[in-house]
């Protein structure tokens, strides 16, 4: 059940921030995921030193894994990091909004559907805690994306071919599958 309330979390405040993107600049939004990011680990902070924050410490109950409890709101942190440093990105050398959100989208949607298909449907592992049906439920979320910024069936399938490669790796996917996405977008377009 835990899983399931961190995705939805996830895939809220995700579409929050895509939407605040597609109103305005990635200079703008560089500002706001850079003081979510700072607010963020305040907040980190004065939890680990035992201050009651109402709304923050309810949601780190009912969504923090057991592997981030060293560092509690690990998760949403690089959540906002890997926000922040595909902006950065962005401003710095993709220079191209469609692709930037495209990219999100993929780590959104793409994410956070294919942990709740992988634990509803999942039982063919591949690596870890990934499964065959949670990877495919990802590859057709980033298929979508893809192929709506694209126009090309067989970009659409490379690009979902390397975020989904990317969402399998034992490494932090808020952070690798935008960045990777963004750069793979930018290098085919």
């Amino acid at each position: 059940m835990r899983e399931f309330i961190r995705k939805f979390i996830h895939i809220f405040f995700g579409s929050i921030i895509i939407a605040a993107y597609l109103y305005t600049s990635t200079p703008v939004m560089l500002e706001i995921m850079g003081a979510c990011l700072v607010l963020g680990f305040l907040i980190s902070q004065a939890m680990e030193r035992g201050i009651q924050i109402p709304f923050f410490n309810q949601l780190v109950k009912v969504s923090e894994r057991e592997n981030e409890k060293q560092f509690i709101g690990q998760g949403a942190l690089l959540f906002f990091a890997g926000f922040f440093l595909t902006l950065l990105l962005d401003y710095f050398w993709i220079q191209n909004k469609t692709i930037i959100l495209a990219s999100l989208a993929i780590l959104v949607y793409g994410d956070g559907f294919s942990a709740i298909i992988g634990k509803v449907l999942g039982t063919h592992k591949i690596l870890g805690n990934k499964t065959v049906e949670g990877s495919t439920g990802f590859f057709l979320v980033a298929f979508i994306f893809s192929f709506v910024i694209t126009s090309s069936t067989g970009t659409a399938v490379l690009i979902s071919i390397i975020a989904s490669l990317t969402e399998i790796l034992p490494v932090n996917d808020n952070l690798s599958i935008p960045l990777v996405s963004s750069v793979a977008l930018k290098l085919v377009l």
